[in-house]
């Protein structure tokens, strides 16, 4: 079971890997459609053929992680925070395409990151956020090369920064450097 909020909505995941989405869908961040931008009882989320384990959400964006390593992303994208390799807006979730061997995802508010089997870290969303050092964005997921050679456990992302744990235990954090 996992659940996870972002700007007035949640989502959660039951034990058997079906999806629930509640609250604001305004920019279809729940991945339902866009027939309504309220939702006030948990609906499910249909056309998920693998059973999700893990979900993230941002300020307007949500990702599910199924149970075979892959990635669903919907809502808001204006900097590609969904990852899809484009910068249109999704109303029902869509897979990554050719990115499997996902352990973890996190979501911050325009920008996304996954950890694969192998403890790489890669990003995709806004470029000043999105820990690539520069300030392109990114609208497919990529290594966040300054840690490539470093296995990460855990990632999380913030409003404007982010900070993921390495396997020994160090603490690496980017962003908008006045937040930090």
């Amino acid at each position: 079971m996992a659940v996870s909020s972002g700007s007035l909505f949640s989502i959660c995941v039951t034990d058997t890997g079906d999806v629930y989405a509640f609250g604001s869908n305004k920019k279809n961040q729940l991945g339902i459609g866009a027939e309504q931008s309220m939702i006030t009882i948990p609906t499910r989320v249909k056309g998920i053929a693998t059973p999700i384990k893990m979900v993230a959400c941002g300020i307007w964006h949500s990702l599910l992680l199924d149970t075979s390593g892959q990635v669903y992303a919907s809502g808001y994208n204006k900097h590609g925070e969904l990852g899809l390799g484009d910068t249109v807006e999704r109303e029902k979730f869509s897979i990554i395409s050719n990115f499997k061997g996902i352990k973890k995802v996190a979501a911050g508010f325009n920008m996304s990151f996954y950890i694969n089997d192998d403890g790489i870290l890669f990003s995709s969303g806004k470029g000043i956020t999105n820990g690539s050092h520069n300030a392109k964005d990114r609208h497919s997921p990529a290594i966040i090369r300054i840690l490539q050679n470093t296995k990460i456990r855990d990632v999380e992302a913030g409003n404007n920064h982010s900070a993921c744990v390495s396997e020994e235990g160090d603490l690496y954090t980017w962003g908008m450097g006045e937040f930090l």
